[in-house]
């Protein structure tokens, strides 16, 4: 059995919690959004808006960044994003259509800065000899769904008992609190950086492999999905099923423990076709079914299939990545085709979903496809 070097160590201990607190914030304002404004198409356009607002940003620094955003960066941004989260909750303006904007914005933000430095990191404990891809690739996946199963298990029981305002001020706090303490262990002085090599401040002007450019479309499929779930699952429990957030979480979750044992169970044959297959399915059955504990146990196989591919994607995406330039360069496309999914499927959905559309009738379809 590999053992982890400490390097490896410290920066996987970090990330559980950033992701559990990310999931509290992300599933909190998903379901509350719903709840308050009783509109998909809000719901739809306030998660497209948080997924793009970032890449503009992306779009208008470039040229500006001199080098990629170290760890102790990105928990200093978060130490930011968090005090302005924690402001809007504090003034009681976060359960407003406002509220959910900001929040939503600094969501979209947060999501693709992590997404980013983290799996340039992650590439980069592999190339300098920390981990080995295949327990890098497992290992990480396994992080960020057993912080976000506990994160979506939290919000879901939490949203029962908390006031919205205040479960958001206690997550920013939380939030704060551990990426001060992130930053102090990964900053320059305390020696424990992920090294990384000298670099110019651009990338170079090679083109990704065809290959590796496929990898980023399966991955930005797999967000796809997830922002179809995210968007969709509310309106069936409030508006068709009338459940309420509790089994929004504890869906969540156990979609999540799906995606954990994905990183334990290995099947030489369940890569990317059968897995997707299977998800169809699962879909299908968590949809289609009136019954809330069968919609459960299809979150588990959602959860099982989806990681499966991403992990077996990831995996390759490393494996054919030669040089911390290469790593940097495949983890920014492979985030920006992953958010720009995630940025286009909320708002079809809000669309669909909506009023205008599909609202009036959606109700009657569902039943009968039920039947």
């Amino acid at each position: 059995m590999e053992i982890m070097n400490p390097h490896a160590y410290r920066f996987y201990s970090v990330l559980v919690l950033l992701y559990f607190s990310d999931m509290v914030l992300l599933l909190s304002n998903i379901w509350n959004s719903l709840r308050v404004t009783n509109s998909p198409l809000f719901l739809g356009c306030i998660l497209s808006i948080g997924v793009i607002f970032p890449l503009i940003l992306k779009k208008l620094a470039r040229g500006h960044e001199q080098k990629s955003i170290s760890l102790a960066g990105l928990y200093l941004r978060r130490i930011i994003v968090f005090a302005v989260i924690l402001v809007e909750s504090l003034f009681s303006i976060a359960d407003t259509w406002i509220g959910f904007i900001i929040t939503s914005l600094c969501i979209g933000y947060l999501s693709l800065l992590t997404l980013t430095v983290l799996e340039a990191a992650n590439t980069k404990l592999v190339l300098q000899g920390h981990i080995s891809s295949q327990m890098a690739s497992r290992t990480m996946q396994t992080i960020v769904q057993l912080g976000s199963f506990f994160g979506a298990m939290a919000s879901g029981y939490l949203l029962l008992f908390l006031n919205y305002n205040k479960l958001i001020a206690l997550i920013c706090i939380f939030d704060i609190i551990v990426s001060a303490t992130a930053r102090f262990i990964f900053s320059e002085k305390s020696g424990t950086t992920i090294e990384e090599a000298d670099r110019p401040a651009h990338f170079s002007g090679k083109p990704l492999a065809r290959s590796l450019i496929y990898l980023c479309i399966v991955i930005a499929l797999v967000g796809l999905h997830i922002s179809a779930f995210n968007v969709l699952t509310p309106i069936i429990f409030q508006k068709v099923k009338n459940l309420n957030s509790e089994y929004f979480g504890l869906c969540s979750a156990v979609a999540g423990l799906g995606a954990f044992s994905a990183a334990f169970i290995n099947i030489g044959w369940f890569r990317l076709l059968i897995p997707a297959i299977t998800l169809l399915l699962a879909d299908l059955i968590f949809t289609l079914s009136w019954h809330p504990y069968m919609a459960i146990v299809a979150c588990l196989f959602i959860g099982f299939s989806i990681n499966t591919i991403r992990i077996h994607a990831r995996k390759t995406v490393i494996d054919k990545t030669s040089s911390d330039n290469e790593a940097d360069q495949v983890s920014s496309v492979s985030a920006l085709m992953y958010t720009l999914a995630q940025s286009i499927g909320p708002m079809v959905f809000g669309i669909l979903t909506g009023s205008a559309v599909l609202g009036p009738i959606q109700q009657y379809i569902f039943f009968r496809l039920s039947l």
